[in-house]
């Protein structure tokens, strides 16, 4: 019968052994230990249960039964070994004890093995359906192009595969990351898949805590069971969707009004256009207001059933104005900016957005009763950079860049807000106008004396924002007055070291509000530094 160990003296090894000697090296049955029984010679031998291969189960130095666990070099020792000068100092747990609390761990590696499966599975199951979108939509795209060509193929006919291709290519740039990710997610799964078949054989042999161990040493439980490179699935797609969309869009009016394909025209903030809903009021309920601003009030309300931000236009500014507003904000989406649903474009202008559950930065800040906030502080400084990287990148520059124009959602996640002075850079420079209404207390020396602004004055602004968090809200140049603080920047003064702010992220404070702006870091720069200390 198998895990039966056979009595050596019985032919065949038909009985089962119900001891073994560990003096003999023998597995004896009931009948053939009657001598250890009997005899005072035999009786002084020492037996255990029965088992296969006794001499593995005896330490090769004194013969003696393993009975114990060195923590240390991770090996079965005798009890004289645990006893000697090399081992004395060391952890010791008696055999049994360390076989099952190994078992413990292994067990628990299969569940994280298979949790880790189950999540790639899921990620692949949607990036699987995001592939399927894309392939649709560009699909469909084609097929509406192609019927376009067929109706003016005589005079359009040179032009076809031109703008097909970059149809296709588009469709193909949305899609290889994708594929990408997909592959590596399928092999990530696989090789969990091995993992797993791996470690439960272990769990389910039927052997002895010392070749149990034994073969654990094979298995490294250590391993970075992660699979695959990230994919910013809600960036990305939204991204690859209105690409191919617009692209589809841009050729179809070309084949109508019989001109060549070119880029869709930027709107009047000279970003690219994004296809933000344009609803009625009707498709609105309001509910409490949130915020009383001068030229819009904010409500809280719902759109879709979805709770959302209804910020609505008042006297002081045009529709036009708002509405571009949300033109801009359609067109800059990225996961630490503040998302813009829909717009309503009948008097008044009316701007749909995600709802933060969590108001706003400075107003975290200013809650002393949160004895935990100072976790959050790099987090949150190093998320504002993140957001302000990409706004960077796209060429636009934030102008009011502080505490109370960064929202908190529902994980205390930061997202950038304050959309009203975001502009697109003409060149390296924003030419500052008189309308343009500049908070002093975070403004870059230089917006006062040369009246441009580029994007390390938002560095300088960041630089405040981080004075901000680490004042816990504190009013910056508190208790002067707007042209006190001007004068005070252009001698050189800068605001002071706050008590809790580390000297790394001090570095970075200081480093922002440099008389030079060319010395001043980027935001990608800046992004990585405070990431960097995150995982120290």
């Amino acid at each position: 019968m198998e895990g039966t160990v056979p009595c050596d003296y019985c032919l065949g090894g038909s009985t089962a052994a119900v001891k073994t000697c560990l003096t003999c090296f023998t597995s004896f049955c009931e009948e053939h230990l009657r001598p250890h029984k009997e005899l005072a010679l035999l009786r002084a031998h020492q037996l255990i249960e029965a088992t296969r291969n006794v001499a593995e189960k005896l330490c090769p130095a004194h013969s003696r039964v393993l009975d114990f666990f060195c923590e240390r070099e991770q090996r079965p020792l005798c009890h004289e070994c645990s006893l000697s000068t090399e081992h004395r100092m060391h952890r010791h747990t008696a055999l049994e004890e360390a076989c099952r609390a190994k078992r413990v761990l292994v067990e628990a590696r299969v569940r994280l093995v298979d949790n880790t499966s189950g999540l790639l599975q899921q990620e692949t199951a949607t990036l699987s359906e995001d592939h399927t979108n894309i392939v649709n939509l560009s699909e469909r795209c084609s097929s509406q192009l192609s019927r376009a060509f067929e109706e003016a193929r005589a005079k359009l006919s040179r032009r076809e595969e031109e703008v097909m291709e970059e149809l296709r290519n588009e469709a193909q740039r949305a899609l290889s990351p994708i594929e990408v990710s997909m592959e590596e997610h399928v092999s990530g799964i696989a090789r969990l898949s091995s993992v797993k078949d791996s470690l439960q054989a272990l769990l389910a042999s039927e052997v002895d805590p010392v070749s149990f161990l034994k073969m654990l040493k094979d298995q490294d439980l250590n391993e970075n069971l992660q699979t695959g490179s990230a994919f910013r699935r809600s960036e990305n797609i939204d991204n690859a969707l209105r690409r191919i969309v617009e692209r589809a869009l841009a050729s179809l009016n070309s084949v109508a009004e019989d001109r060549t394909i070119s880029t869709p025209p930027s709107s009047t903030s000279d970003v690219t256009p994004a296809l933000i809903p344009m609803v009625p009021q009707t498709s609105l309920t309001v509910q409490d207001l949130v915020k009383i601003g001068a030229f819009t009030d904010i409500h809280r309300g719902l759109y879709e059933n979805r709770q959302v931000a209804i910020k609505i236009r008042k006297d002081g500014i045009t529709n036009e104005q708002l509405l571009e507003e949300g033109r801009m904000m359609g067109a800059l989406r990225h996961d630490r900016l503040l998302a813009l649903l829909a717009m309503v474009s009948e008097s008044p202008a009316t701007l749909i957005m995600e709802f933060m559950s969590n108001g706003n930065l400075l107003a975290f800040l200013e809650k002393k009763s949160s004895s935990n906030r100072d976790r959050y502080y790099l987090k949150m400084a190093a998320e504002v950079a993140e957001g302000m990287r990409f706004l960077e990148e796209e060429g636009c520059v934030h102008l009011d860049l502080r505490a109370a124009n960064i929202l908190l959602d529902d994980g205390f996640g930061c997202k950038i807000a304050g959309f009203q002075l975001v502009r697109k850079l003409a060149g390296e420079v924003y030419q500052i106008s008189e309308g343009d209404m500049l908070p002093a207390r975070w403004c870059a020396v230089e917006a006062f004396t040369t009246k441009v602004w580029t994007s390390k004055c938002d560095s300088w602004s960041f630089g405040v924002l981080l004075f901000e968090i680490y004042t816990d809200g504190t009013l910056p140049y508190k208790g002067k007055t707007h042209r006190e603080v001007v004068e005070l920047l252009k001698q050189g003064i800068r605001l002071p070291r706050p008590s809790v702010c580390p000297d790394a992220v001090h570095r970075v404070m200081s480093s922002c509000w440099h008389e030079d702006p060319l010395t001043r870091p980027n935001f990608g720069e800046m992004y990585t530094s405070l990431s960097s200390l995150i995982r120290a």
